[in-house]
């Protein structure tokens, strides 16, 4: 079993939302390229409704790296729970507004990027 070993942050609009927004402040704009962070085996997810279309990166060094609210159709790897290996700076999706974002739409588009060190419980 994997533990995450990130504390949850609550405030008033998001509870335990771990992890960065990147949008139009940050210069992240619909559209824009999403690239890898590091090299890892990166799994498409389709089931976390709030996070859109994500994608996670094992990496081998026991750290996973998040990406979510990708736009539609532009995810890499693209078949749901088949991991894939990707080099650094490999494209992995699109800035979009999938999920839960606010405001909704376009103007909503962000990359929400997190880290997170996996733990064995053994």
């Amino acid at each position: 079993m994997i533990i995450y070993n990130n504390p949850d942050r609550v405030d008033e609009q998001y509870s335990s939302h771990d992890g960065y927004d990147y949008g139009k402040k940050a210069q992240a704009f619909f559209g824009d390229p999403v690239l890898a962070a590091a090299s890892g085996w990166a799994t498409y997810i389709n089931t976390c409704g709030p996070c859109g279309n994500a994608i996670h990166i094992d990496h081998p060094n026991g750290y996973q790296t998040r990406y979510y609210h990708l736009k539609n159709n532009t995810t890499f790897p693209n078949i749901p729970n088949q991991p894939i290996w990707v080099e650094a700076r490999t494209k992995i999706g699109e800035v979009g507004f999938t999920g839960n974002v606010k405001p909704a739409g376009e103007d909503g588009s962000h990359i929400h990027f997190m880290v997170i060190r996996k733990v064995d419980e053994n």
